[in-house]
């Protein structure tokens, strides 16, 4: 201890080392002061830093309103506390930035409100507010200063708000009016559609019942296009008939008198007549016989064509028969040449008598054809034949394929004219109505069916060969049809002709007959010119069966084809057979025709006087017909042409009818769904104006508006003032300084007492430090707490002050004495570090990442958490334990390693020189 007290009295009686320990302890509370109080709160006093603000805004009127946003502005910067705001022009604003007067000038252009008037235009442009700085002259001045900018901003921003709030809630009144109004008017509305909606479904239920009439109207219309294009068709075909008719009649009344003439000429030519039936009829009986025969030999030709289907030889007998067969029909043939000559014989010799006659009787023939095709032919052979020829036309369109084989034998050996026949035995003159329809009944039903039907057949192969594919039964059909009932219109035409002349008729029928020996002639030569070109057919038949025969080989390939000919020939013979059996059959009610022929002729002159009266009538009633006719076929177009036109205008009627009742319901659907829309919107718009009424804006409202936010600030801890935060890194720094002081201005290498061990050395030297530093720190916390500084935990604030120091102390002691001045110099490269590693401004995370390395393992950082938290209790407990313990152990173990070094100093005497002055020199002894 004797060494402790000598230190310490060496200390007090050198007065100016003395003095330098004593201003050495306010080494830290002097800089800590001065240089806290400096910063203490300069956030608090920004209204002292002077900012220019330029003013040149033009006010604008906005919504019945003058907008003077500049104006404003000032009027409430004027009030303003925050910065010390200075109203000038612009070029004293921007003199007084470049002089430093001014740290930032605040520009308000002209446009300014302008531009806020232009919120609701289609382009709206914005607020330019602009500031201009000068960061060089106060770099905190422009932060400061910039803040402020931003609060003017937002000051700025609500007060436009504010009035645009403003300028709304005057709109949403006068909308709210308005809604009251709408909601009057969709009232109104509502009403009126709900009369619509009756309305429309009365308009619904009539366009309904008017497109069903439409539609009637519509099938009706084109009914009666279709009756009356076939009323106009029998129309044009009676106005032809007319005419011919009027043409027959006055042929006929022309040779009415040479008629009477030539009866008693036809009385003898109808009994030679007679004598030429009988041999026809003997002829047809012959031709019956080769047909059956030739139908024999069809089907035995039949048999050996499927016979020959397995064998050759068959084949070779079924030829030899169908050879038979054909001789057969030779004979038959020859027989029906002969009598077909016997019976134009006997029509020459009748023909003779009639010579004088035969001019008037052709003008007669005339007449009597017009007339007959005109009534008779028209009226009975359509409207008889109609079902018929339907049922033909279906088998014939059924069996034409089978025809066209079997029917190309019949037309090569049948060749003649049947009809033609037909329509000359119809014109023979001398038979009386009751005979005439007799013998057609037995020709007709007989000879003239069957043979039709294979005059048929021959014109349909002919047809065939040059082209199934051209017959159209169906449109046959629609022929017959359409042709049925222009007969039955002519027909109802001619009732009442007809009635009045109906038994002129009958004298003209029988009269007509007096002139048919010559049509007979005829048709008895075209019979034995058709049997000739059937004899002629038949021996080319041979000839082909030999060629046949002779080619069987060559055939055998088309067996199968020449069978299913054979067949389809085999059904045109059975059909040619049956007929042939018929016409031979009725060859006796031919004959009796013919001998009623004769007793008709002498009842043909009775009636002669009858008939030239009839026929007078005949040619007045003809004459008006045709005139009438003609008219009515001229109009005809006329009507047909309107009825089209009503045609299409009733389609276009149902059509438009039928969309126009849809849509009347679509309309209806409508209505109903827009009277319920109306409903809603009324008592919405109702509801709606209630509510803007009920809207009362004040001016907390406005404010809201134009601010709907507050910031609330919660502290975790309190910081009053910059001071305080600061403080910590100050205080630290300031005891750090005088530590680094003192190790410099004391002697501390040099001993107050020689022969002394090291400990007792190391002793005075640690309790001059000691007590060094604790006042430090009691002088600097002390006088920091009267200066304004408010500590949370004073207890705390004063451990970690003297820890600190202490701390610090021994540190820069051990750096110092170990290493002497070289020492001091990294005492003071480790203050500079501590600088910035510290953490002491600004946070640690805006620090480089060398700093952040450093931070951990540099004693001013556990010093600044321990001020931070007795000053204001944010750190927490850990970290104040944390931070005083790390303090604690760097104290220890500089203590330690300070008398490990001043033993081995000790040990070595080392008495080399210090590089300050001899007031460090090693071991010298204190004055």
């Amino acid at each position: 201890m004797d060494m402790v007290k000598n230190e310490w009295k060496k200390l007090f009686k050198n007065k100016i080392l003395l003095l330098s320990f004593v201003v050495i302890l306010f080494i830290p509370l002097l800089y800590a002061s001065f240089f806290l109080k400096s910063v203490w709160d300069p956030y608090g006093k920004t209204g002292d830093l002077p900012v220019a603000v330029v003013n040149n805004d033009k006010s604008v009127d906005y919504n019945g309103q003058t907008m003077d946003v500049g104006d404003q502005l000032v009027t409430k910067l004027k009030s303003n506390k925050e910065l010390d705001w200075n109203f000038l022009s612009k070029e004293d604003a921007e003199q007084g930035l470049k002089d430093g007067k001014y740290y930032m000038i605040v520009t308000i252009p002209k446009d300014f409100s302008k531009n806020a008037a232009s919120v609701l235009d289609k382009d709206p442009k914005k607020m330019e507010l602009s500031y201009k700085t000068n960061g060089s002259l106060n770099y905190l001045g422009q932060v400061v200063s910039e803040q402020g900018a931003k609060q003017l901003k937002s000051e700025v921003s609500a007060e436009v708000t504010k009035s645009y709030a403003e300028a709304i809630f005057d709109k949403i009144k006068e909308s709210g009016e308005g809604f009251a109004q709408a909601a009057d008017g969709s009232g109104k509305i509502k009403d009126g559609l709900v009369k619509s909606q009756e309305g429309n479904k009365t308009i619904s239920t009539n366009l309904k019942t008017l497109a069903d009439s439409s539609l009637t109207f519509k099938d009706g219309a084109n009914t009666l296009e279709v009756g009356l294009k076939t009323y106009t068709d029998g129309v044009n075909t009676a106005a032809a008939g007319g005419d011919k008719l009027n043409a027959g009649v006055s042929t006929l009344a022309a040779g009415v008198g040479p008629l009477k003439d030539g009866v008693a000429a036809l009385d003898g030519g109808a009994t030679k007549l007679a004598s030429g039936v009988s041999t026809y009829t003997s002829g047809v009986d012959t031709l019956a016989g080769g047909i059956n025969q030739a139908y024999t030999g069809s089907t035995a030709l039949s048999d050996g064509l499927n016979k020959m289907n397995g064998s050759v030889p068959t084949l070779a007998s079924g030829i030899t028969q169908l050879n038979n067969g054909q001789k057969s029909l030779a004979t038959g043939l020859d027989s029906l040449v002969d009598g077909s000559n016997k019976l134009s014989a006997g029509l020459k010799e009748l023909d003779g008598n009639l010579t004088d006659k035969q001019g008037k009787i052709a003008q007669l023939k005339q007449g009597m054809n017009d007339l007959q095709q005109g009534i008779d032919q028209l009226n009975k052979s359509v409207n008889g034949e109609d079902a018929a020829l339907a049922k033909q036309l279906a088998a014939l369109q059924k069996s034409l394929s089978d025809l066209q084989n079997g029917l190309t034998f019949i037309k090569s050996n049948a060749n003649f004219d049947a009809e033609a026949i037909k329509s000359k035995i119809n014109a023979t003159a001398g038979v009386s109505a009751e005979d005439k329809q007799k013998i057609m009944d037995a020709i007709q039903a007989d000879l003239d069916k069957e043979t039709q039907k294979s005059a048929t057949q021959v014109a349909t192969v002919e047809q065939l060969q040059s082209g199934l594919s051209g017959l159209d039964l169906a449109a046959i059909q629609t022929q017959v049809t359409e042709l049925q009932t222009g007969v039955a219109k002519i027909s109802a035409g001619y009732q009442t002709v007809h009635g009045g002349t109906n038994e002129a008729f009958n004298s003209i029928h029988q009269a007509i007959n007096g002139s048919g020996s010559q049509t007979l002639l005829g048709g008895a030569n075209q019979l034995t010119a058709g049997l000739k070109s059937a004899q002629a057919g038949n021996a080319k038949l041979v000839a082909g069966t030999n060629q046949l025969n002779s080619q069987v080989p060559t055939l055998t390939s088309g067996v199968g084809q020449l069978a299913a000919g054979s067949a389809s020939m085999e059904n045109g013979l059975s059909q040619l057979n049956d007929g042939g059996n018929q016409l031979a059959s009725n060859s006796g009610a031919l004959r009796s025709g013919a001998t009623e022929l004769q007793g008709g002729t002498n009842q043909l002159a009775a009636k002669v006087p009858t008939l030239a009266g009839g026929v007078n009538q005949l040619q007045a009633g003809s004459s008006q017909l045709a005139g009438g006719l003609n008219q009515l076929s001229a109009n005809s177009p006329k009507l047909v042409s309107g009825v089209g036109q009503l045609a299409d205008g009733s389609s276009k009627i149902a059509d438009g009818s039928s969309k126009l009742a849809n849509g009347s319901f679509q309309l209806g659907d409508g209505l109903t769904k827009l009277t319920d829309g109306s409903t809603e919107l009324t008592d919405k718009l109702a509801d709606g104006a209630q509510q803007v009424k009920d809207t009362k804006a004040t001016d907390k409202t406005f404010n809201m508006i134009a601010s709907p936010t507050k910031l609330a600030h919660n502290e975790y801890t309190h910081v009053s003032n910059y001071g305080h935060a600061l403080a910590p890194y100050v205080l630290s720094l300031a005891l750090y300084v005088g530590a680094l002081v003192f190790n410099f201005i004391m002697p501390i290498r040099r001993v107050s007492m020689e022969g002394q061990p090291a400990y007792k050395w190391w002793l005075s030297k640690l309790s001059l430090g000691f007590v060094a530093a604790v006042a430090m720190a009691l002088l600097e916390g002390g006088i920091m707490i009267a200066l304004g500084l408010r500590p949370d935990n004073i207890v705390e604030f004063f451990g970690t002050a003297i820890i600190t120091a202490l701390a610090y102390m021994f540190l820069i002691m051990l750096l110092a004495m170990t290493f002497d001045n070289p020492g001091r110099f990294i005492a003071m490269v480790l203050l500079i570090v501590q600088l910035a590693g510290s953490g002491g401004t600004f946070p640690m995370p805006l620090t480089g990442w060398f700093f952040n390395l450093i931070h951990p393992f540099l004693p001013m950082t556990y010093s600044i958490y321990a001020f931070r938290e007795s000053l204001a209790a944010g750190m927490g407990p850990n970290v104040y334990s944390m931070s005083m313990l790390v303090l604690t152990i760097i104290m220890i173990a500089c203590i330690g390693l300070l008398y490990l070094s001043m033993s081995h100093l000790k040990k070595r005497h080392d008495a080399h020189e210090s590089a300050l002055d001899d007031n460090q020199k090693l071991m010298a002894l204190e004055n």
